[in-house]
């Protein structure tokens, strides 16, 4: 009888008969040859035998990770013992199999490729644009107060209470900025470096544990989701028109 409970439920049930039990005591571990081991890429060696045989690699269950036999061809992959990540290596083998996670080089460019995109966004906000003539004002779309307390929501749906209280804060600098006796360009100015800023700060971050990296991926720990959500939450208050006197948004005539 098979209880999970509230934590954890059943994905594969296996039943000892007679004779699993007579092949498993004719069955024995036999580590492999490592040839080259990295995090996207692993070569092992494996001699040839009259019977099939699983390489397990005492990892969590990944679909991104691939494996082929020494003529190319890929291997079937099966996951042991519940969650280690596993492939099929048909009888007669002898040769190199080859473990490759083909999601690696695309999760790097677009890592890298996001850093690229905010410099240019921040040189971006360097250049002076053009000013429309009096005849010609051109007036942007600002989102009500209702827009900020949404915000607000979504923080806390995404990160609970660190999340309002992130969403307070933010607010709370967002209302100083607009305060202060600054040209409007130099204030939008700071509002794209700030936000850029802390998204950057949390690439970097993500960055010094990438998936797969040996030290353990970060990408789960509070310091790069926060550092993100507070860039998000700079960019999202800064879209309502506070004005200069008692941060209160301005009506529109």
């Amino acid at each position: 009888m098979a209880s999970p409970g509230a934590a954890f439920s059943v994905e594969s049930l296996v039943l000892d008969t007679p004779a699993s039990a007579a092949a498993e005591a004719g069955a024995r571990d036999q580590p492999a040859r490592v040839l080259s081991w990295t995090p996207d890429r692993r070569v092992v060696s494996v001699d040839d035998a009259a019977a099939d045989r699983v390489l397990v690699v005492p990892e969590s269950r990944n679909n991104g990770w691939a494996a082929t036999g020494p003529d190319g061809a890929p291997l079937r992959a099966v996951t042991v013992n519940g969650w280690q990540q596993g492939w099929v290596i048909p009888a007669g083998t002898d040769g190199t199999v080859t473990l490759r996670f083909a999601l690696n080089a695309p999760y790097r460019i677009g890592l890298f490729g996001g850093l690229a995109l905010l410099l240019i966004l921040a040189a971006l906000a360097l250049v002076p644009g053009a000013r429309p003539g009096a005849g010609a004002a051109v007036r942007a779309w600002r989102p009500g107060v209702l827009a900020g307390l949404g915000v607000g929501a979504a923080a806390f749906a995404l990160s609970g209470w660190p999340g309002l209280v992130l969403w307070a804060v933010t607010g709370g600098a967002t209302v100083l900025l607009s305060s202060l006796h600054l040209p409007p360009e130099r204030r939008a100015a700071l509002r794209v470096f700030g936000a850029s800023g802390f998204v950057l700060a949390a690439m970097l971050w993500l960055a010094t544990g990438p998936w797969h990296a040996e030290s353990g991926y970060v990408g789960h720990g509070p310091w790069p989701q926060g550092l993100a959500l507070v860039g998000v939450l700079l960019m999202a208050w800064s879209t309502l028109p506070w004005s200069r006197s008692g941060g209160r948004p301005r009506r529109r005539q």
